[in-house]
């Protein structure tokens, strides 16, 4: 699902709604105040790249995080904070709130529970279809040779 929603993403873009105050109108807030991020596909497609947001998915979804000492903690506390910091994917987050929601998400992921989806109760995904791999035939669903996201500084 992260590979393709990582291409769609980057192609489409999104938008949310923004959490009004009573007595605010939309209509007479600036993009700041709406905390909207300007982007392209382009500038999409590049944040992917600096995040790794399709690989981080692929990691997460196999528990590729358990494989060696430590990587559960370190490796993916950079791998959070880097799709994180990336404002025109999540919106404009302080700093503070990113290492809060970084320390939770890890946390959750760190409680290996059966609702996440993840490892041994990792959700199927179709095996068929040009959107579930890429063109070397490699899965998208798998981290393969790609590098653990967070791995390296």
């Amino acid at each position: 699902w992260a590979g393709r929603w990582e291409e769609w993403w980057a192609d489409n873009g999104d938008t949310w709604e923004p959490l009004l105050e009573v007595g605010q109108r939309e209509e007479d807030m600036t993009d700041e105040e709406l905390k909207i991020v300007k982007s392209t596909p382009e500038s999409r497609r590049d944040d992917v790249k600096k995040c790794q947001l399709g690989a981080f998915g692929a990691a997460l979804r196999n528990r590729d995080y358990d494989l060696e000492e430590g990587d559960d903690r370190i490796a993916l506390d950079r791998a959070l904070k880097a799709v994180l910091s990336t404002s025109s994917l999540v919106g404009p987050l302080k700093k503070n709130e990113i290492e809060f929601f970084a320390d939770w998400i890890g946390r959750a992921y760190r409680s290996k529970s059966s609702l996440l989806g993840f490892g041994e109760d990792k959700i199927p995904v179709a095996t068929e279809g040009k959107d579930v791999f890429y063109e070397d035939g490699s899965p998208k669903f798998e981290l393969g040779s790609r590098p653990l996201p967070g791995k390296h500084p």
